[in-house]
Protein backbone atom coordinates (compact mmCIF):
# COMPACT_ATOMS: atom_id res chain seq x y z
CA UNK A 1 0.00 0.00 0.00
CA UNK A 2 1.11 3.37 -0.76
CA UNK A 3 -0.06 6.81 0.54
CA UNK A 4 -0.03 9.37 -2.36
CA UNK A 5 0.48 12.19 -0.23
CA UNK A 6 3.49 10.88 1.18
CA UNK A 7 4.82 8.85 -2.01
CA UNK A 8 8.72 8.48 -1.80
CA UNK A 9 11.03 7.93 -4.50
CA UNK A 10 11.22 4.03 -3.23
CA UNK A 11 7.65 4.20 -3.44
CA UNK A 12 7.60 5.08 -7.15
CA UNK A 13 10.41 2.34 -7.69
CA UNK A 14 8.28 -0.10 -6.05
CA UNK A 15 5.31 0.36 -8.46
CA UNK A 16 6.96 0.59 -11.32
CA UNK A 17 8.72 -2.88 -11.06
CA UNK A 18 5.12 -4.19 -10.67
CA UNK A 19 3.86 -2.49 -13.45
CA UNK A 20 6.00 -3.17 -16.39
CA UNK A 21 5.31 -6.81 -15.69
CA UNK A 22 1.63 -7.18 -16.05
CA UNK A 23 1.86 -7.06 -19.24
CA UNK A 24 3.34 -10.76 -19.32
CA UNK A 25 1.38 -13.33 -19.69
CA UNK A 26 -1.35 -11.01 -20.77
CA UNK A 27 -3.83 -12.17 -23.92
CA UNK A 28 -4.68 -9.05 -25.15
CA UNK A 29 -3.68 -4.88 -24.31
CA UNK A 30 -7.00 -4.94 -23.01
CA UNK A 31 -6.11 -7.53 -20.00
CA UNK A 32 -2.68 -5.60 -18.99
CA UNK A 33 -4.67 -2.34 -18.54
CA UNK A 34 -7.50 -3.84 -16.54
CA UNK A 35 -4.22 -5.36 -14.59
CA UNK A 36 -2.46 -1.86 -14.30
CA UNK A 37 -5.79 0.24 -13.02
CA UNK A 38 -6.63 -2.62 -10.67
CA UNK A 39 -3.22 -2.31 -9.32
CA UNK A 40 -3.49 1.49 -8.95
CA UNK A 41 -6.85 1.32 -7.23
CA UNK A 42 -5.92 -1.09 -4.89
CA UNK A 43 -2.57 -0.41 -3.59
CA UNK A 44 -2.73 3.94 -3.35
CA UNK A 45 -4.61 4.30 0.02
CA UNK A 46 -4.55 7.06 2.98
CA UNK A 47 -2.65 6.07 5.83
CA UNK A 48 -3.32 4.45 8.58
CA UNK A 49 -7.11 4.64 7.63
CA UNK A 50 -6.58 2.32 4.40
CA UNK A 51 -8.98 4.18 2.90
CA UNK A 52 -8.77 4.15 -1.12
CA UNK A 53 -7.62 7.29 -2.12
CA UNK A 54 -8.53 6.72 -6.19
CA UNK A 55 -12.81 7.40 -7.01
CA UNK A 56 -11.67 6.24 -10.59
CA UNK A 57 -8.86 5.01 -12.42
CA UNK A 58 -9.32 4.31 -16.04
CA UNK A 59 -6.72 3.76 -18.69
CA UNK A 60 -7.19 5.37 -22.50
CA UNK A 61 -6.03 4.38 -25.93
CA UNK A 62 -6.28 5.80 -29.33
CA UNK A 63 -7.66 3.74 -31.67
CA UNK A 64 -8.70 4.02 -35.09
CA UNK A 65 -12.67 4.18 -36.14
CA UNK A 66 -12.31 1.27 -38.34
CA UNK A 67 -10.85 -1.14 -36.27
CA UNK A 68 -13.09 -0.69 -33.24
CA UNK A 69 -15.96 -3.49 -31.87
CA UNK A 70 -19.09 -2.60 -33.36
CA UNK A 71 -20.44 -1.56 -30.02
CA UNK A 72 -18.32 0.94 -29.85
CA UNK A 73 -17.73 2.24 -32.95
CA UNK A 74 -22.04 2.64 -32.66
CA UNK A 75 -20.93 4.65 -29.23
CA UNK A 76 -18.78 7.11 -31.27
CA UNK A 77 -20.52 7.73 -33.95
CA UNK A 78 -23.50 8.76 -31.55
CA UNK A 79 -21.11 11.42 -30.43
CA UNK A 80 -20.82 12.96 -33.60
CA UNK A 81 -24.10 13.74 -34.34
CA UNK A 82 -24.08 15.06 -37.90
CA UNK A 83 -20.54 14.75 -38.54
CA UNK A 84 -19.53 11.94 -40.54
CA UNK A 85 -17.22 9.21 -39.29
CA UNK A 86 -13.75 8.98 -41.30
CA UNK A 87 -12.33 4.56 -40.81
CA UNK A 88 -8.74 6.41 -40.06
CA UNK A 89 -10.85 9.19 -37.35
CA UNK A 90 -9.02 8.39 -33.97
CA UNK A 91 -11.22 7.72 -30.85
CA UNK A 92 -10.11 7.50 -27.22
CA UNK A 93 -10.61 4.29 -26.41
CA UNK A 94 -11.76 3.09 -22.52
CA UNK A 95 -9.48 0.05 -22.15
CA UNK A 96 -10.10 -0.86 -18.63
CA UNK A 97 -11.72 1.00 -15.76
CA UNK A 98 -12.32 0.44 -12.21
CA UNK A 99 -14.01 2.45 -8.92
CA UNK A 100 -16.14 2.59 -6.28
CA UNK A 101 -19.09 2.05 -8.25
CA UNK A 102 -20.50 -1.32 -9.68
CA UNK A 103 -20.71 0.01 -13.06
CA UNK A 104 -17.43 1.12 -13.51
CA UNK A 105 -15.74 -1.86 -12.86
CA UNK A 106 -16.06 -2.66 -16.76
CA UNK A 107 -15.79 -0.57 -19.89
CA UNK A 108 -19.08 -2.83 -20.87
CA UNK A 109 -21.33 -1.56 -18.09
CA UNK A 110 -19.72 1.98 -17.81
CA UNK A 111 -22.14 4.70 -19.18
CA UNK A 112 -19.86 6.99 -20.20
CA UNK A 113 -16.55 7.75 -22.09
CA UNK A 114 -16.28 4.49 -23.78
CA UNK A 115 -14.96 5.68 -27.18
CA UNK A 116 -14.59 10.02 -27.90
CA UNK A 117 -14.17 10.43 -31.55
CA UNK A 118 -11.12 13.26 -31.90
CA UNK A 119 -12.47 13.79 -35.31
CA UNK A 120 -10.87 17.24 -35.68
CA UNK A 121 -8.87 19.88 -34.02
CA UNK A 122 -11.75 21.94 -33.56
CA UNK A 123 -13.76 19.11 -32.08
CA UNK A 124 -11.02 18.03 -29.30
CA UNK A 125 -11.01 21.99 -28.72
CA UNK A 126 -14.13 21.69 -27.36
CA UNK A 127 -13.41 18.75 -24.91
CA UNK A 128 -11.61 21.02 -22.10
CA UNK A 129 -10.30 17.89 -20.25
CA UNK A 130 -8.94 16.05 -22.88
CA UNK A 131 -7.30 18.85 -25.25
CA UNK A 132 -5.56 19.94 -21.47
CA UNK A 133 -4.36 16.24 -20.84
CA UNK A 134 -3.17 16.07 -24.74
CA UNK A 135 -1.16 19.40 -23.91
CA UNK A 136 0.14 18.37 -20.58
CA UNK A 137 1.52 15.54 -21.96
CA UNK A 138 3.66 17.69 -24.02
CA UNK A 139 1.90 16.66 -27.13
CA UNK A 140 -0.28 18.63 -29.54
CA UNK A 141 -3.30 17.49 -30.75
CA UNK A 142 -2.89 17.28 -34.63
CA UNK A 143 -0.26 15.12 -33.59
CA UNK A 144 -2.44 12.70 -31.73
CA UNK A 145 -5.23 12.72 -34.52
CA UNK A 146 -3.04 12.61 -37.21
CA UNK A 147 0.76 11.14 -36.17
CA UNK A 148 2.87 11.87 -38.33
CA UNK A 149 5.45 8.95 -39.33
CA UNK A 150 8.33 11.20 -39.99
CA UNK A 151 8.69 12.81 -36.38
CA UNK A 152 6.91 10.00 -34.90
CA UNK A 153 9.89 7.75 -33.24
CA UNK A 154 11.25 11.04 -31.97
CA UNK A 155 7.92 12.47 -30.24
CA UNK A 156 7.11 8.61 -29.23
CA UNK A 157 10.21 8.54 -27.25
CA UNK A 158 10.70 11.78 -25.67
CA UNK A 159 7.58 12.52 -24.68
CA UNK A 160 6.32 11.68 -21.19
CA UNK A 161 4.76 14.20 -19.09
CA UNK A 162 1.52 14.12 -16.43
CA UNK A 163 -1.61 16.13 -16.44
CA UNK A 164 -2.23 17.63 -13.11
CA UNK A 165 -5.25 19.36 -11.51
CA UNK A 166 -4.80 19.90 -7.75
CA UNK A 167 -8.19 21.28 -7.28
CA UNK A 168 -10.86 19.49 -9.14
CA UNK A 169 -13.77 21.32 -7.83
CA UNK A 170 -14.85 24.06 -9.69
CA UNK A 171 -11.92 23.78 -12.23
CA UNK A 172 -13.10 24.11 -15.69
CA UNK A 173 -11.05 21.31 -17.22
CA UNK A 174 -12.97 18.52 -15.03
CA UNK A 175 -16.37 17.86 -16.07
CA UNK A 176 -19.53 16.61 -14.27
CA UNK A 177 -19.05 18.88 -11.32
CA UNK A 178 -22.61 18.35 -9.78
CA UNK A 179 -22.73 14.80 -10.37
CA UNK A 180 -19.31 13.08 -10.81
CA UNK A 181 -17.08 15.35 -8.89
CA UNK A 182 -18.52 17.00 -5.83
CA UNK A 183 -20.76 14.03 -5.10
CA UNK A 184 -17.85 11.73 -4.89
CA UNK A 185 -15.32 13.84 -3.13
CA UNK A 186 -12.87 13.66 -6.09
CA UNK A 187 -10.44 16.42 -4.86
CA UNK A 188 -7.65 16.52 -7.55
CA UNK A 189 -7.12 14.66 -10.81
CA UNK A 190 -4.10 13.32 -12.31
CA UNK A 191 -3.08 11.96 -15.70
CA UNK A 192 -0.44 10.17 -17.17
CA UNK A 193 0.52 8.21 -20.26
CA UNK A 194 2.38 8.69 -24.05
CA UNK A 195 2.94 7.63 -27.37
CA UNK A 196 3.22 4.19 -28.15
CA UNK A 197 5.49 3.14 -31.54
CA UNK A 198 1.69 2.50 -33.73
CA UNK A 199 1.27 6.52 -32.74
CA UNK A 200 -1.52 5.80 -30.27
CA UNK A 201 -1.86 7.57 -27.19
CA UNK A 202 -2.29 5.78 -24.06
CA UNK A 203 -3.53 7.48 -21.04
CA UNK A 204 -4.03 6.79 -17.26
CA UNK A 205 -6.64 9.07 -15.75
CA UNK A 206 -7.21 8.63 -11.73
CA UNK A 207 -9.66 10.48 -9.81
CA UNK A 208 -8.10 11.17 -6.47
CA UNK A 209 -10.17 11.83 -3.08
CA UNK A 210 -6.36 13.65 -2.12
CA UNK A 211 -4.55 16.40 -2.86
CA UNK A 212 -1.05 15.40 -3.98
CA UNK A 213 2.36 17.54 -4.08
CA UNK A 214 3.48 18.73 -7.25
CA UNK A 215 6.69 17.16 -6.88
CA UNK A 216 4.79 13.75 -6.51
CA UNK A 217 2.38 14.37 -9.54
CA UNK A 218 5.81 14.56 -11.26
CA UNK A 219 6.84 11.07 -10.69
CA UNK A 220 3.96 9.78 -12.18
CA UNK A 221 5.63 10.89 -15.44
CA UNK A 222 8.29 8.19 -15.01
CA UNK A 223 5.83 5.36 -13.90
CA UNK A 224 4.12 5.96 -17.49
CA UNK A 225 7.10 4.71 -19.00
CA UNK A 226 6.31 1.48 -16.88
CA UNK A 227 2.89 1.25 -18.32
CA UNK A 228 4.25 1.64 -21.61
CA UNK A 229 6.48 -1.21 -21.12
CA UNK A 230 3.21 -3.03 -20.29
CA UNK A 231 1.81 -2.34 -23.13
CA UNK A 232 4.03 -2.29 -26.29
CA UNK A 233 3.78 -6.16 -27.10
CA UNK A 234 0.24 -5.58 -28.00
CA UNK A 235 0.28 -2.47 -29.47
CA UNK A 236 0.15 -3.87 -33.03
CA UNK A 237 -1.39 -6.91 -31.42
CA UNK A 238 -4.66 -8.18 -29.57
CA UNK A 239 -5.94 -5.29 -28.38
CA UNK A 240 -9.28 -6.18 -27.09
CA UNK A 241 -9.81 -9.25 -24.15
CA UNK A 242 -12.68 -10.80 -26.44
CA UNK A 243 -13.03 -11.05 -30.02
CA UNK A 244 -16.25 -9.80 -31.78
CA UNK A 245 -17.50 -11.86 -35.30
CA UNK A 246 -18.10 -8.97 -36.36
CA UNK A 247 -15.09 -6.98 -36.13
CA UNK A 248 -13.05 -6.50 -39.03
CA UNK A 249 -10.86 -9.05 -40.46
CA UNK A 250 -7.67 -6.50 -39.83
CA UNK A 251 -7.88 -7.04 -36.28
CA UNK A 252 -8.07 -11.44 -36.39
CA UNK A 253 -5.71 -12.36 -38.82
CA UNK A 254 -2.16 -11.79 -39.10
CA UNK A 255 0.16 -13.19 -41.74
CA UNK A 256 2.99 -15.20 -40.73
CA UNK A 257 5.40 -11.94 -41.03
CA UNK A 258 3.53 -9.85 -38.44
CA UNK A 259 3.59 -12.84 -35.79
CA UNK A 260 7.09 -13.19 -36.37
CA UNK A 261 7.67 -9.47 -35.56
CA UNK A 262 5.38 -9.72 -32.69
CA UNK A 263 7.09 -12.30 -31.14
CA UNK A 264 10.47 -10.50 -31.80
CA UNK A 265 8.76 -7.43 -30.40
CA UNK A 266 7.88 -9.56 -26.97
CA UNK A 267 11.46 -10.90 -26.88
CA UNK A 268 12.41 -7.36 -26.61
CA UNK A 269 10.19 -6.46 -24.21
CA UNK A 270 11.17 -9.07 -21.86
CA UNK A 271 15.33 -8.16 -22.13
CA UNK A 272 14.64 -4.78 -21.68
CA UNK A 273 12.45 -5.79 -18.62
CA UNK A 274 15.15 -7.75 -17.14
CA UNK A 275 17.47 -4.70 -17.69
CA UNK A 276 15.18 -2.64 -16.22
CA UNK A 277 14.57 -5.05 -13.13
CA UNK A 278 18.24 -5.16 -12.16
CA UNK A 279 18.75 -1.34 -12.66
CA UNK A 280 15.51 -0.81 -10.30
CA UNK A 281 16.44 -3.19 -7.69
CA UNK A 282 20.12 -1.49 -7.64
CA UNK A 283 17.71 1.80 -7.01
CA UNK A 284 15.74 0.31 -4.17
CA UNK A 285 19.11 -0.81 -2.68
CA UNK A 286 20.68 2.84 -3.05
CA UNK A 287 17.18 3.89 -2.02
CA UNK A 288 17.19 2.22 1.44
CA UNK A 289 21.12 3.35 2.00
CA UNK A 290 19.81 6.99 1.21
CA UNK A 291 17.32 7.18 3.61
CA UNK A 292 19.37 5.64 6.82
CA UNK A 293 22.18 7.94 6.36
CA UNK A 294 19.83 10.66 5.63
CA UNK A 295 18.22 9.98 9.09
CA UNK A 296 21.33 9.09 10.50
CA UNK A 297 22.60 12.87 9.53
CA UNK A 298 19.20 14.06 10.65
CA UNK A 299 19.85 12.37 14.15
CA UNK A 300 23.72 12.94 14.22
CA UNK A 301 22.45 17.25 13.44
CA UNK A 302 19.83 17.26 16.09
CA UNK A 303 22.20 15.87 18.56
CA UNK A 304 24.61 18.25 17.64
CA UNK A 305 22.08 21.64 17.31
CA UNK A 306 21.20 20.23 21.10
CA UNK A 307 24.89 19.93 22.15
CA UNK A 308 25.37 23.26 20.58
CA UNK A 309 22.22 24.97 22.62
CA UNK A 310 23.59 23.20 25.92
CA UNK A 311 26.82 25.64 25.26
CA UNK A 312 25.02 28.71 23.89
CA UNK A 313 21.66 30.75 24.50
CA UNK A 314 19.45 29.78 21.32
CA UNK A 315 19.74 33.02 19.86
CA UNK A 316 22.92 33.27 20.05
CA UNK A 317 23.52 29.99 18.06
CA UNK A 318 21.56 31.58 15.71
CA UNK A 319 23.85 34.48 15.11
CA UNK A 320 26.69 32.51 14.20
CA UNK A 321 25.26 29.82 11.90
CA UNK A 322 24.15 32.95 10.24
CA UNK A 323 27.47 35.18 10.48
CA UNK A 324 29.94 33.47 11.93
CA UNK A 325 32.32 35.91 14.22
CA UNK A 326 32.85 37.89 17.17
CA UNK A 327 29.20 38.71 18.72
CA UNK A 328 29.08 41.31 21.82
CA UNK A 329 26.44 43.33 22.61
CA UNK A 330 25.43 45.65 25.61
CA UNK A 331 22.52 45.80 27.58
CA UNK A 332 21.80 47.85 30.31
CA UNK A 333 19.22 45.91 33.05
CA UNK A 334 20.75 42.57 34.01
CA UNK A 335 21.33 40.92 37.03
CA UNK A 336 24.03 38.55 37.70
CA UNK A 337 24.03 36.00 40.44
CA UNK A 338 27.52 34.17 42.23
CA UNK A 339 26.48 31.10 44.13
CA UNK A 340 29.80 29.41 45.85
CA UNK A 341 29.91 25.97 47.94
CA UNK A 342 31.18 26.66 50.96
CA UNK A 343 32.73 23.67 52.70
CA UNK A 344 32.94 21.82 49.36
CA UNK A 345 36.66 22.07 49.64
CA UNK A 346 37.10 20.15 53.06
CA UNK A 347 34.34 17.66 51.69
CA UNK A 348 36.82 17.03 49.23
CA UNK A 349 39.23 15.61 51.50
CA UNK A 350 36.92 12.87 52.65
CA UNK A 351 35.36 11.69 49.78
CA UNK A 352 36.80 9.74 46.14
CA UNK A 353 36.89 11.88 43.08
CA UNK A 354 34.08 10.03 41.43
CA UNK A 355 32.03 10.91 44.93
CA UNK A 356 32.65 14.15 44.90
CA UNK A 357 32.34 14.64 41.03
CA UNK A 358 28.31 13.31 41.71
CA UNK A 359 27.75 15.04 44.32
CA UNK A 360 28.65 18.17 42.51
CA UNK A 361 27.17 17.15 39.50
CA UNK A 362 23.93 16.23 41.44
CA UNK A 363 23.57 20.21 43.36
CA UNK A 364 24.35 21.80 39.30
CA UNK A 365 21.62 19.59 37.33
CA UNK A 366 19.46 20.75 40.10
CA UNK A 367 20.57 24.54 39.66
CA UNK A 368 20.02 24.00 36.04
CA UNK A 369 16.57 23.03 36.44
CA UNK A 370 15.48 25.70 38.51
CA UNK A 371 17.13 28.09 36.19
CA UNK A 372 15.52 26.40 33.08
CA UNK A 373 12.27 26.51 34.95
CA UNK A 374 13.14 30.43 35.50
CA UNK A 375 13.93 31.41 31.98
CA UNK A 376 17.43 32.65 33.01
CA UNK A 377 20.84 32.16 31.36
CA UNK A 378 23.36 30.07 33.19
CA UNK A 379 26.57 31.25 32.23
CA UNK A 380 29.23 28.52 33.57
CA UNK A 381 30.52 27.10 36.51
CA UNK A 382 34.41 27.06 37.71
CA UNK A 383 35.11 24.67 40.58
CA UNK A 384 32.07 24.74 43.26
CA UNK A 385 31.18 28.33 42.04
CA UNK A 386 27.86 29.02 39.57
CA UNK A 387 27.06 31.73 37.66
CA UNK A 388 24.07 33.00 36.50
CA UNK A 389 22.55 35.75 34.60
CA UNK A 390 19.04 37.12 34.05
CA UNK A 391 17.89 39.89 31.36
CA UNK A 392 19.78 38.22 28.44
CA UNK A 393 20.65 37.51 25.76
CA UNK A 394 16.42 38.24 25.29
CA UNK A 395 15.90 41.29 27.62
CA UNK A 396 13.03 40.92 30.42
CA UNK A 397 11.62 43.33 32.54
CA UNK A 398 11.75 40.62 35.96
CA UNK A 399 15.03 40.29 35.53
CA UNK A 400 15.88 40.79 39.28
CA UNK A 401 12.86 39.09 40.07
CA UNK A 402 14.07 36.23 38.49
CA UNK A 403 17.69 35.82 39.82
CA UNK A 404 15.93 36.58 43.33
CA UNK A 405 13.72 33.71 43.47
CA UNK A 406 16.70 31.27 42.24
CA UNK A 407 18.34 32.10 45.19
CA UNK A 408 16.03 31.43 47.35
CA UNK A 409 15.20 28.62 45.67
CA UNK A 410 18.95 27.53 45.55
CA UNK A 411 19.33 28.08 49.77
CA UNK A 412 16.25 26.02 50.02
CA UNK A 413 18.01 22.96 47.69
CA UNK A 414 21.26 23.03 49.27
CA UNK A 415 19.15 23.56 53.11
CA UNK A 416 17.28 20.26 51.85
CA UNK A 417 20.42 18.44 51.10
CA UNK A 418 22.14 18.97 54.45
CA UNK A 419 18.69 17.76 56.54
CA UNK A 420 18.25 14.87 54.42
CA UNK A 421 21.44 14.08 52.96
CA UNK A 422 23.64 14.43 55.40
CA UNK A 423 25.90 16.57 53.25
CA UNK A 424 27.81 19.33 55.37
CA UNK A 425 27.92 22.06 52.76
CA UNK A 426 26.22 25.55 52.57
CA UNK A 427 25.78 28.13 50.00
CA UNK A 428 26.85 31.68 49.42
CA UNK A 429 25.38 33.78 46.95
CA UNK A 430 25.89 37.66 45.44
CA UNK A 431 23.65 39.55 43.33
CA UNK A 432 24.16 42.54 41.40
CA UNK A 433 22.19 44.81 38.76
CA UNK A 434 23.33 46.82 36.14
CA UNK A 435 25.25 47.15 32.55
CA UNK A 436 26.81 44.48 31.07
CA UNK A 437 28.40 43.26 27.88
CA UNK A 438 27.66 39.69 26.49
CA UNK A 439 28.51 37.61 23.86
CA UNK A 440 31.26 35.30 22.36
CA UNK A 441 35.26 36.07 21.60
CA UNK A 442 37.47 33.81 19.77
CA UNK A 443 37.13 30.60 17.52
CA UNK A 444 37.69 28.01 19.52
CA UNK A 445 35.48 26.44 22.34
CA UNK A 446 33.06 29.08 22.31
CA UNK A 447 31.52 30.09 25.02
CA UNK A 448 28.93 32.86 25.92
CA UNK A 449 30.04 34.86 28.63
CA UNK A 450 29.74 38.47 30.57
CA UNK A 451 32.15 41.29 30.75
CA UNK A 452 31.85 44.63 32.81
CA UNK A 453 31.65 46.28 35.94
CA UNK A 454 28.42 45.34 37.36
CA UNK A 455 29.85 41.58 36.84
CA UNK A 456 32.55 41.96 38.88
CA UNK A 457 30.52 43.75 41.72
CA UNK A 458 28.05 40.58 41.73
CA UNK A 459 31.61 38.32 42.34
CA UNK A 460 32.81 40.70 44.77
CA UNK A 461 28.88 40.20 46.63
CA UNK A 462 29.45 36.60 46.79
CA UNK A 463 33.49 36.51 48.15
CA UNK A 464 32.47 38.95 50.83
CA UNK A 465 29.50 37.26 51.56
CA UNK A 466 28.25 34.96 54.75
CA UNK A 467 27.81 31.38 54.40
CA UNK A 468 23.91 30.69 54.17
CA UNK A 469 22.87 34.15 53.04
CA UNK A 470 22.22 35.98 49.95
CA UNK A 471 23.63 39.24 49.42
CA UNK A 472 22.74 41.42 47.22
CA UNK A 473 23.97 45.43 46.31
CA UNK A 474 21.84 48.52 46.39
CA UNK A 475 20.93 49.15 43.17
CA UNK A 476 19.46 45.62 43.30
CA UNK A 477 17.84 46.17 46.46
CA UNK A 478 16.12 49.11 45.33
CA UNK A 479 14.45 47.38 42.24
CA UNK A 480 13.04 44.25 44.98
CA UNK A 481 12.33 46.38 48.02
CA UNK A 482 8.22 46.04 47.85
CA UNK A 483 8.51 42.93 46.93
CA UNK A 484 11.61 40.73 49.35
CA UNK A 485 12.17 40.54 52.53
CA UNK A 486 15.66 42.19 53.10
CA UNK A 487 17.95 42.97 56.03
CA UNK A 488 20.39 45.93 55.90
CA UNK A 489 23.93 45.06 56.59
CA UNK A 490 25.22 48.39 56.33
CA UNK A 491 28.33 49.92 54.41
CA UNK A 492 31.40 47.00 53.82
CA UNK A 493 34.63 47.37 52.24
CA UNK A 494 34.43 45.85 49.06
CA UNK A 495 37.77 45.61 47.01
CA UNK A 496 38.27 47.84 44.38
CA UNK A 497 34.78 49.70 44.87
CA UNK A 498 35.83 51.20 48.31
CA UNK A 499 32.54 51.33 50.68
CA UNK A 500 29.39 49.59 49.66
CA UNK A 501 26.25 49.67 51.51
CA UNK A 502 24.31 45.84 51.00
CA UNK A 503 21.47 44.02 51.84
CA UNK A 504 20.61 40.34 52.82
CA UNK A 505 17.87 39.15 50.86
CA UNK A 506 16.02 36.76 53.29
CA UNK A 507 12.37 36.14 51.47
CA UNK A 508 9.56 37.17 49.52
CA UNK A 509 6.65 38.80 50.27
CA UNK A 510 4.82 36.55 48.39
CA UNK A 511 5.12 33.17 46.60
CA UNK A 512 8.03 33.03 44.66
CA UNK A 513 7.24 31.71 40.79
CA UNK A 514 9.09 28.45 41.92
CA UNK A 515 8.61 25.69 44.75
CA UNK A 516 11.46 25.93 47.30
Amino acid sequence: MYDLTRFTLRDMVECGLALRHFGLGAESMEEASNRIVRYFYENFCTKPTGEKSCALVRLFKTHPYEDLEAELADYARSMLGDYPPLPVMKCMTALATVGEQTEWNSRHTSVGHKAIPLASESVVAQMPMISQLIRQLGLDIKTVINPDPNLLVEIEQRKYNVFYVPEAIGNPYIPAQDSFVIPFGIKSVLGFGGLLPSGNLFAIIMFLKVQIPHSTAQMFSTLALNVKTALLPFDRGAVFAQKDESAPASRQIFTRNTERELAQLKSQVVTLTQLLDVFEKSILVQSDRLEQAIEQLADSAQKSEQLLLNILPEAIAKQLKQNPGAIAEQFNEVTIMFADLVGFTPLSARLKPIELVNLLNQIFCTFDALAQQLGLEKIKTIGDAYMVAAGLPIPRADHAEAIADMALAMQAAIERLRTEGGVNVQIRIGINTGIVVAGVIGTKKFIYDLWGDAVNIASRMESSGQAGSIQVTEATYERLKDKYVFQKRGAIKVKGKGEMVTYWLVGSFASTRIGA
